[in-house]
């Protein structure tokens, strides 16, 4: 709910004489009142003349009453008021919490029950309070904390985890190891090398076999003609 600040008038009540500008307000609410009854007086008559336009009469007073209700506000919503009448008695009335006065609100006449005045005009005002205490704010729940594993909960997963390990070993061993990236060495036997350096080996014995004529013509430095 936002703050509402709300507005006195002519207090304190019991003390408030009439003004000038409260007589005039008076007269016109009378005569507004006089001009209303004529007007549904010649409805009345409308209606008791024509069934149908009688029935849809009372077809829209349901519809409104059902709308009225479904604007029904909380207590909390609604601000009772103290208003003092033009004839001098002091009754209650509420409106919506939203409007700083009465009269704001569109209860500038009221119906008196004391005297039974008609449109009495609303002379001086002031807020009682809230029909109904505010509902206390709602603070979400935090969730539970997270629930911290056991011991015997620790141990399996740590069974788990090696058994995982042992698996992904065995399944290495029994692929063995790629050998891919050793097809276009020039070393060991059609481009392929051992995993235990006989590769290696067996090239170094092949130069040791290779003709005194081949090896003198590209390790050995060229013998100078005795002739020069």
């Amino acid at each position: 709910m936002r703050e509402v600040e709300y507005r006195s008038s002519g207090v304190p009540l019991e003390e408030y004489e009439l003004i000038r500008m409260d007589h005039r307000r008076q007269k016109q609410s009378e005569e507004s009142s006089v001009s209303i009854r004529r007007q549904v007086e010649e409805d009345n008559a409308k209606c008791r003349a024509d069934p149908a336009m009688a029935e849809r009469r009372r077809q829209a007073f349901e519809n409104v009453a059902k709308l009225m209700q479904s604007f029904k506000k909380a207590d909390h919503e609604i601000m009772r008021w103290r208003v003092r009448l033009y004839c001098g008695h002091i009754i209650e009335t509420e409106a919506h919490y939203t409007y700083t006065d009465p009269i704001d609100a569109g209860g500038s006449s009221k119906q008196c029950p004391e005297c039974g005045g008609a449109r009495q005009t609303i002379v001086a005002f002031e807020p009682i309070g809230l029909r109904g205490k505010p509902p206390e704010p709602t603070v979400p729940t935090p969730p539970p904390p997270p629930k911290k594993p056991t011991r015997a909960e620790l141990e399996r997963r740590v069974k788990t985890l090696e058994k995982e390990n042992e698996r992904l070993r065995a399944s290495s061993v029994a692929e063995g190891p790629d050998r891919s990236h050793w097809a276009d060495s020039p070393a060991g036997h059609e481009g392929r090398v051992d995993d235990n350096g006989e590769g290696a080996a067996r090239a170094d014995i092949e130069m040791v076999h290779i003709t005194p004529l081949v090896r003198a013509s590209f390790f050995e430095p060229p013998i100078a003609d005795e002739r020069n």
